[in-house]
Protein backbone atom coordinates (compact mmCIF):
# COMPACT_ATOMS: atom_id res chain seq x y z
CA UNK A 1 0.00 0.00 0.00
CA UNK A 2 1.19 3.17 -1.03
CA UNK A 3 0.55 6.89 0.40
CA UNK A 4 0.82 9.91 -1.78
CA UNK A 5 1.46 13.11 -0.21
CA UNK A 6 -0.35 15.96 -2.30
CA UNK A 7 2.31 18.75 -2.00
CA UNK A 8 0.14 22.32 -1.63
CA UNK A 9 1.58 26.06 -1.69
CA UNK A 10 0.23 27.24 1.93
CA UNK A 11 1.13 30.80 1.15
CA UNK A 12 4.47 31.37 1.53
CA UNK A 13 6.16 34.06 -0.39
CA UNK A 14 9.09 33.00 -3.25
CA UNK A 15 12.85 34.23 -3.48
CA UNK A 16 11.99 35.99 -6.17
CA UNK A 17 9.03 38.27 -4.76
CA UNK A 18 11.38 39.25 -2.13
CA UNK A 19 14.24 40.38 -4.96
CA UNK A 20 11.77 42.40 -6.93
CA UNK A 21 9.79 44.21 -3.62
CA UNK A 22 13.24 45.34 -2.50
CA UNK A 23 14.63 46.24 -5.89
CA UNK A 24 11.11 48.65 -6.26
CA UNK A 25 11.61 50.08 -3.20
CA UNK A 26 15.34 50.80 -3.76
CA UNK A 27 14.10 52.36 -7.39
CA UNK A 28 11.26 54.96 -5.40
CA UNK A 29 14.22 56.09 -3.15
CA UNK A 30 16.41 56.70 -5.57
CA UNK A 31 13.95 58.48 -7.47
CA UNK A 32 13.33 60.82 -4.62
CA UNK A 33 16.64 60.90 -3.65
CA UNK A 34 17.48 62.33 -7.15
CA UNK A 35 14.52 64.81 -7.62
CA UNK A 36 14.61 66.37 -4.01
CA UNK A 37 18.07 66.87 -3.08
CA UNK A 38 20.16 65.28 -6.05
CA UNK A 39 21.01 66.69 -9.74
CA UNK A 40 17.81 66.75 -11.14
CA UNK A 41 16.42 69.02 -7.98
CA UNK A 42 15.08 72.53 -8.84
CA UNK A 43 17.32 75.68 -8.72
CA UNK A 44 17.10 77.61 -5.89
CA UNK A 45 19.12 80.83 -6.68
CA UNK A 46 18.24 83.98 -7.95
CA UNK A 47 18.63 84.73 -11.61
CA UNK A 48 22.36 86.31 -12.10
CA UNK A 49 20.29 90.22 -13.59
CA UNK A 50 19.07 90.00 -9.96
CA UNK A 51 15.48 89.33 -11.17
CA UNK A 52 14.38 92.86 -12.03
CA UNK A 53 12.47 93.67 -14.94
CA UNK A 54 12.80 96.25 -17.06
CA UNK A 55 10.54 99.20 -17.13
CA UNK A 56 9.17 100.94 -19.78
CA UNK A 57 11.12 103.52 -21.59
CA UNK A 58 8.12 105.39 -23.58
CA UNK A 59 4.94 106.84 -21.56
CA UNK A 60 1.64 106.43 -22.41
CA UNK A 61 -0.12 109.74 -23.84
CA UNK A 62 -2.57 111.30 -21.53
CA UNK A 63 -5.84 110.95 -22.78
CA UNK A 64 -7.89 113.97 -22.74
CA UNK A 65 -11.84 113.63 -21.54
Amino acid sequence: MTVEHQHTNDGGGSNSTAIVAIFAILVVAVAVWFFTLGPGAGTTTPPSDGGTVPLPSVAAPLSSP
